[in-house]
This record gives C-alpha cells, sequence and structure tokens, in this order.
C-alpha cells in the first residue's frame, strides 16, 4: 500500500524540483543584470573580392573594451585562420592569403568574447566570400 502512494508523490516531488532549480537560475541570471551581448555584425568582406581587403564588421554596443575572434574556414568547413583582436577590422595574414585560391569560397564569423578571453558569448551568422 505504501509503494503505489510512494511512486505517485515521487513524479510531481521530481518535476517541483526541476521547476525549483530552473526559476532559480532564472532569477540569478536576472539579479546580476547581465545579459550576452548582441554578436557582433559583419560588413565584409561578401561575395566575389579581390586583395588587398580586411575583415570588417560593426562593434557590439554595451561591451567595454571587446576582444573580437574572427574565424574563417574553407568549404570543408577546416578552420584555416583565427584571430582575436580589439578593434572592428582584422587584415588577413599572410599565411592566410597563401592558403586562399582564386574562386574558392571561404566562410568566416566574428564572435565576441567573455570578460576572461577565452570563450566566444556571442558569434555572428556565417559570411560567404570568394577571391576574385
Amino acid at each position: 500500500m505504501v509503494l503505489p502512494l510512494v511512486r505517485r508523490l515521487t513524479a510531481p516531488v521530481a518535476l517541483a524540483a526541476v521547476l525549483i532549480g530552473a526559476l532559480a537560475c532564472t532569477t540569478d541570471a536576472r539579479r546580476s543584470g547581465q545579459q550576452p551581448p548582441a554578436a557582433p555584425e559583419p560588413v565584409s568582406p561578401r561575395g566575389a573580392v579581390t586583395l588587398p581587403f580586411s575583415f570588417t564588421w560593426m562593434p557590439v554596443a554595451g561591451v567595454a573594451s571587446p576582444v573580437y575572434r574572427v574565424r574563417v574556414t574553407d568549404a570543408a568547413e577546416r578552420v584555416l585562420y583565427e584571430q582575436d583582436v580589439r578593434s572592428t577590422q582584422c587584415p588577413p595574414s599572410s599565411e592566410l592569403r597563401a592558403m586562399m585560391a582564386d574562386h574558392a569560397t571561404f566562410t568566416w564569423t566574428v564572435g565576441v568574447l567573455a570578460d576572461e578571453g577565452t570563450d566566444v558569448v556571442a558569434r555572428s551568422a556565417a559570411v560567404e566570400f570568394s577571391l576574385r
């Protein structure tokens, strides 16, 4: 008789514990007043471009001294280049320029790093470009 009662009580108690935990996390995030920053907005390159060019993007508002991470991948999604910068532009390195072939398609993104400078907390949508 006790076992069926325990089974009936276990599911609601477990559900209540999960809901209370989720509510506590949400309340902590609201109390801290910190929301993740918006993702940077890529400007160029887009489409077919010629060298020289720089990766450029719109700054993220509300972040003091942001550090951005530029990442370039090839068509197979292999990371060819990754660079952290404090400005809103980044010229491709000579190594990246040497890897880029004419008419090949590449993708780039830019992210903003957390205050600790290690994790990307917001990343832009991927933008395709190629060399003419």
